[in-house]
């Protein structure tokens, strides 16, 4: 899928540390597909993918602090370079939506890398607030 890998270049370029530009698993897309509990939902014009978005239903941790809950969360988003600001970002996270409401869900959570701004204000838009923060302290060059 060439949108998958458009995002994991920007991902690679917004935090070389952590992330390298590569080609998703198929057989990683494969276990989605044919997961009850997953779905990729794509945008699309006239049959060409203009974007895509990875879902999964998730449960809480079973920890005593915390509240029990099931949720979506959107563990992968994007829309091809060339079809930015037309939209279909914002189908997707509503298509999303949609498919968590349909499940029962609680809530859609997402992890986006804090230099990708352009990313964090579309979240913003539909309502996406921060919860927590993922912290890292480099132990190695």
């Amino acid at each position: 899928m060439p949108i998958y890998k458009l995002l994991f270049k920007e991902m690679a370029a917004l935090q070389p540390r952590y992330w390298r530009e590569a080609d998703q698993n198929a057989d990683f897309l494969r276990t989605i597909i044919l997961n009850s509990d997953a779905d990729i939902l794509v945008a699309a014009d006239s049959g060409d993918i203009a974007g895509f978005a990875l879902v999964r239903a998730e449960q809480t941790p079973p920890y005593a602090c915390i509240r029990p809950r099931r949720f979506a969360y959107l563990m992968d988003i994007c829309v091809a370079d060339e079809r930015r600001r037309e939209g279909s970002g914002s189908l997707l996270i509503a298509a999303v939506e949609d498919w968590a409401r349909a499940r029962g869900l609680d809530y859609v959570e997402l992890t986006v890398l804090e230099e990708n701004r352009q990313a964090a204000r579309l979240y913003a838009r539909h309502g996406f607030a921060d919860t927590k923060r993922t912290m890292h302290r480099v132990l190695t060059d």
